[in-house]
């Protein structure tokens, strides 16, 4: 029991003054006497003031030290926890690690070190009491919310039961502030630290109790592959003992197909690394790289993938009189094989020759099957409307995907050929310069200006708006950059993508959904990690 207004309990201070004035009143009576003399010995029988005897028998007295008590206990109006809370601190923030290094297997123990933090968790919360608050808190290179302040036990076990590794390393810096948030509104809170890493006490500098639960040994073996590089027909691959003792394996080296094309074994001291070379392998799209060692105590970094550096050409054939500039914009595509040729030299037989086709004022009486780019078509022509030239006038803004990262703000062109029909590319206060058209189901963009009218092919816009069209022809090449373990992967279709597929070693298929662009989970493995594992120092 608790009293809201503690202060009201002042007032049971009446009771000692009440017994105080009973004990010293003093009580006569009346006597006949015959002489004044006799007033000495009827004193001597006269009881004294302070007689607690006579207290026991005086109802009124007890009536009002019941009064004086019932008045206090009102005015600090008492309250009863009837739920009971087990323990001391009304909520309690767990911060629980889930770096790779939780996903560690000790020699003496049959379940991964989270797996045993998410057992403590478990009895953390089966062991308080119904009213009780409990938030979890992730720690990996970045801290978050595994689940927020509840009382419900079942939500808060389901939390734990979803807990997976999401990093490479842990930041308890990062922990402790979102720790302390949530610890700021709360009255009484306490932190529970599960973690495997070692912290120093100036580390764990909070503003409420602190428990600390240590897991795992500082004895692990382990083999990691720190790196992987597919550079035409040689894999580069960087074995490392990531551990605290000798360690041996093999490591094998896989096509696409799951084909062995490599194996070495390794035998390497704490702290020493390897680079194995394969030479002379057949093409494949990726490799992929694994380790095999049966005392090895962390298996989510002994595989390891590499996509080839192998790019296929494409095949383009131009056909122009003479044009540098365009010759020299097709050349910077490294997806591009290019092949020059004059209007009178063209055949139709070429057209199983080649895969990309940019025509320079000219359009061939039959149009090939495949993606065609067209420059000053000549007017009239049989594959697209178009009017005789005039005056192109200032360019209009666009939003067209194929004018990404492409300034047009200061290009100006002379004249042109105004088109009709398809969808506008490049719009002038005049017309339609440019326009995307399907022919024999390919695209076919035709600009109605000749590259030299004007002044595009000076301006930074040219490059780029040529290589967005041949990117959109050929396939993009999505470059993906570096994948970092946990984060999510930022994939931008190309233009005019309908379906995205990504497949990862292993694992069915994702059909991300429309709208593009979209995140997917990558399934990068992280590089080395020193043990014990090593922890970012708390913010200054």
């Amino acid at each position: 029991m608790s009293f809201l207004q503690p202060w009201g309990l002042l007032a049971a201070l009446t009771v000692p003054f009440i017994l105080i004035l009973y004990m010293l009143k003093r009580k006569s009576r009346l006597e006949p006497v015959s002489s004044t003399m006799l007033w000495e010995k009827l004193d001597q029988f006269i009881s004294p003031a302070i007689n607690l005897s006579r207290l026991r028998k005086n109802l009124l007295l007890f009536l009002q030290l019941a009064a004086a008590l019932l008045l206090a206990l009102t005015l600090a109006q008492p309250a009863v926890n009837w739920a009971g809370a087990k323990t001391k601190s009304s909520t309690t923030i767990i911060i629980v690690d889930t770096s790779i290094s939780m996903a560690v297997k000790d020699t003496d123990q049959d379940s991964t070190r989270l797996e045993r933090a998410r057992q403590q968790i478990h009895d953390l919360i089966a062991s308080k009491g119904s009213r009780e608050q409990v938030a979890i808190v992730g720690m990996a290179e970045q801290a978050y919310l595994i689940s927020g302040i509840s009382t419900d036990s079942s939500a808060l076990l389901k939390s734990a039961e979803n807990m997976t590794i999401t990093g490479a390393e842990a930041n308890i810096s990062d922990a402790l502030v979102v720790a302390e948030n949530i610890a700021r509104s709360q009255e009484e809170p306490a932190l529970v630290i599960i973690s495997d890493g070692q912290f120093d006490d100036s580390e764990l500098k909070v503003n409420c109790p602190v428990t600390y639960l240590p897991l795992g040994s500082s004895q692990v073996e382990n083999l990691v592959i720190e790196d992987m590089v597919a550079d035409q027909s040689r894999l580069y691959l960087a074995v490392h003992n990531n551990g605290t003792v000798p360690s041996r394996g093999t490591v094998q080296v896989k096509n696409s197909r799951g084909q062995a094309v490599g194996q070495r074994k390794v035998e390497l001291s704490p702290g020493e690394g390897k680079m194995l070379v394969w030479r002379a392998l057949d093409p494949s799209p990726w490799y992929q790289g694994e380790i095999s060692s049966a005392s090895d105590q962390l298996s989510m970094d002994n595989c390891r993938y590499a996509v080839s550096s192998q790019q296929k050409k494409n095949k383009l054939l131009l056909v122009t009189a003479g044009n540098l500039f365009l010759e020299r914009a097709l050349m910077l595509q490294p997806s591009l094989s290019v092949t020059r040729v004059k209007p009178e030299h063209y055949l139709p037989s070429l057209a199983a020759e080649h895969e990309l086709f940019v025509f320079d004022g000219f359009l061939p009486e039959s149009l090939p099957a495949a993606p065609v780019l067209a420059f000053d078509p000549p007017h009239p022509n049989r594959h697209l409307k178009s009017s005789p030239p005039s005056a192109a006038g200032n360019l209009l803004p666009s939003s067209h995907q194929l004018l990404t990262h492409v300034d047009l703000s200061e290009v100006r062109i002379s004249f042109s050929k105004p088109l009709s029909g398809g969808q506008p590319l490049l719009v002038s206060d005049k017309g339609t310069l440019g326009a995307e058209y399907i022919q024999q189901g390919q695209p076919l963009i035709a600009f109605g200006f000749a590259v030299q009218a004007g002044d595009l092919p000076l301006r930074p816009a040219f490059p780029i708006l040529i290589r967005n069209i041949m990117d959109y022809f050929a396939g993009l090449d999505l470059n993906l950059g570096q994948f970092e373990y946990g984060r999510p992967l930022i994939i931008e279709p190309p233009y005019k993508t309908d379906e995205l597929m990504v497949i990862s070693p292993g694992e069915p298929p994702l059909l991300p959904g429309l709208p593009f662009p979209t995140t997917a989970r990558c399934c990068w493995r992280p590089a080395s990690l020193p043990w014990p594992p090593v922890r970012r120092p708390p913010a200054k």
